[in-house]
């Protein structure tokens, strides 16, 4: 979910699954971590302002 165009608005962005690709499941795992920080990493470049706080969120358990 990211911020939509007005306060209190949010839009979903649904991509294509994680590649996982084939072989164990260590790797299978570590290639769909590193495919989710990469379509991370694009969505924080694009709209850099959707992120501003996130880093002082606290969640209680």
């Amino acid at each position: 979910m990211l911020p939509g165009a007005s306060p209190g608005d949010y839009r979903c962005v649904v991509q294509k699954p994680l590649s996982t690709g084939r072989g164990d499941a260590r790797k299978a795992a570590l290639q769909a971590a590193g495919d989710y920080l990469y379509r991370l990493e694009a969505a924080a470049q694009d709209d850099s302002a959707a992120w501003r706080g996130w880093g002082d969120l606290r969640f209680d358990a």
